[in-house]
Parts: structure tokens; C-alpha cells; sequence
């Protein structure tokens, strides 16, 4: 079976690793109005690697294309995000998808919200806690 982030428990849960090749995507930074810096990402990109103290690691990827804003450098020093506060502080990074990706991801592509959250043991209010 593949490895999820839940596939160890929270007490075994070492890092978030943003290094992937010969990039570290911690230092990867765009904001304001001009976005134009961000890497180009498609959905098989690597985000990160969630590593655990037995040596396991689970590897996330994109899942769209877009371009990359930034990821989340809270996990460097709280990777327990990812468990404590998934929707909220535990998110991974911040992907801009082009016009015509976001037109078609919402056509169809996307998981509907409550089916997203009810696989993973979520609420519409764990959006907002």
C-alpha cells in the first residue's frame, strides 16, 4: 500500500523536507500584484517529502498544474500542522493556476469540497477553527 501523511502517527512524524533535487522550495517566494517569479509546476511535481523517524517518507505532489507562489515554511519548525491543522496553518504551498487551467479544474477536475473533507474525517467547520 502507499505511504499517506496519516500512514505514521503523529509521534513519528520528523520533518517536512522542501528539498527536492537540487532545489529547496522553502526559498521559493512571489507575491504581490506582479506574479510572474513562481516555478511552473504540473500535477506529478514533486512539494515535498513528509519524513517520519523510522526513516519512512511520504512524497507530495502537485496534483494541478500552475505556478508555484510559495510553500508553507511553517512546517519547517511545526510539521505537526499537517495533522493539528490541515485546512487552516497545515497546508503545504500556494499554487497559481493559469486562466484556462482554472476554467477547466472547475468544470470538473476539482474533488467537490465536502467529498475532499469527508475522506479525510473532516468538517466544513475544521475550515474555520
Amino acid at each position: 500500500l502507499p505511504l499517506s501523511v496519516t500512514s505514521f502517527p503523529l509521534s513519528q512524524l520528523q520533518r517536512a523536507n522542501f528539498e527536492i533535487g537540487k532545489k529547496n522550495l522553502a526559498e521559493v517566494k512571489d507575491n504581490g500584484k506582479r506574479r510572474n517569479q513562481g516555478s511552473l509546476l504540473k500535477p506529478n511535481s514533486t512539494l515535498c517529502r513528509v519524513e517520519s523517524k523510522q526513516q519512512e517518507c511520504v512524497i507530495i505532489k502537485a496534483g494541478i498544474p500552475g505556478k508555484l507562489m510559495e510553500v508553507n515554511t511553517r512546517l519547517l519548525q511545526r510539521p505537526q500542522l499537517l495533522f493539528e491543522r490541515p485546512c487552516r496553518e497545515g497546508y503545504v504551498a500556494v499554487l497559481y493556476p493559469s486562466d484556462e487551467e482554472l476554467a477547466a479544474l472547475q468544470s470538473g477536475g476539482l474533488t467537490p469540497l465536502e467529498e475532499y473533507l469527508a475522506g479525510r474525517g473532516l468538517t466544513e467547520a475544521d475550515m474555520h477553527a
